[in-house]
């Protein structure tokens, strides 16, 4: 249903949204 695909997107956002903290170098 919806609130699974929000959490699914959710958690992907998450996921990103780490990875390019501690990946990308800030400027």
């Amino acid at each position: 249903g919806l609130a699974s695909l929000l959490g699914k997107a959710l958690k992907a956002g998450l996921k990103i949204g780490t990875h390019f903290l501690g990946g990308a170098p800030q400027q």
